[in-house]
């Protein structure tokens, strides 16, 4: 009788769980403990088991819900703008991955296509502030995957905020893979996010820095702030569409510039 009241109690702890985590989205493992009353090395093996069956995410310190939207982010693919390139751009970049290796993925659509072409070549560690990266390797158990904390920007998917700049600034890894939203020789790496202390802290978190955008990101638009420089950049990664005289610049100003072949 004891055992079947213990595997009862564990399906009911986790469906107070998946409760909480459907009225805000998010849940800390502070408030597991104080809703449920379960002690915290409790709370986070049912948080990574979870986890693992595919029912949320597992994030620094918590979880995030593994909503439909998530899910149907990862089924059109197809509609990506530019999705050609940023595939090319992808293939050319996963070369620089390696088995065993402990990375760090950026947010935004060249990312999510970057981490779906890690599949297949071995065992590594990623760490994310995207809930589209995360929710595209959660799956394969050739990944572990930890994404970090915070609020979560509909426009991107990107965590950001003070439990998410704590995360990267706490870690390091071996290479860090970032995208942006605009690039020139004088702002260098530009991105429309107001706040840029998590791209930053991610970016930083890593010895190796390597940045991946396709050919429409020379235009240079709007822009908040800077979140890379050049001088700490392995290389950038574009397509060959790219304008070749804006190349010759990026690179006359000390970039590394690898283009995809179309």
């Amino acid at each position: 009788m004891k055992s079947k009241r213990q595997v009862f109690f564990l399906e009911e702890q986790e469906s107070m769980i998946l409760e909480l985590l459907h009225r805000s989205g998010h849940i800390s493992v502070s408030e597991i403990i104080d809703q449920i009353g379960i002690s915290p090395s409790t709370a986070r093996i049912r948080l990574n088991s979870m986890h693992e069956r595919g029912l949320l995410i597992r994030t620094h310190g918590g979880a995030i819900e593994k909503t439909s939207e998530i899910s149907e982010a990862a089924e059109y693919f197809h509609e990506i703008k530019n999705l050609k390139e940023k595939e090319a751009i992808a293939k050319a970049a996963r070369e620089t991955v390696n088995n065993g290796d402990i990375i760090a993925i950026g947010a935004g659509t060249t990312m999510s296509v970057f981490a779906r072409a890690l599949h297949g070549i071995g065992h590594i560690t990623v760490v994310t502030s995207s809930v589209f990266v995360a929710s595209e390797l959660a799956g394969d158990a050739n990944f572990d995957v930890r994404i970090c904390g915070g609020m979560v920007r509909p426009r991107t998917g990107s965590c950001f905020g003070p439990d998410a700049e704590r995360f990267f600034d706490n870690i390091n890894v071996t290479k860090c893979y970032f995208s942006f939203e605009s690039i020139s020789p004088e702002r260098e790496f530009t991105t429309l996010d107001v706040d840029t202390r998590t791209d930053v802290a991610l970016i930083k978190c890593a010895k190796k820095h390597y940045a991946l955008a396709d050919h429409t990101k020379l235009e240079i638009g709007p822009f908040f702030g800077q979140i890379g420089s050049f001088n700490k950049t392995c290389a950038m990664y574009m397509d060959s569409l790219a304008d070749p005289e804006k190349i010759k610049q990026l690179r006359a100003a000390g970039l590394n510039v690898i283009l995809a072949e179309i």
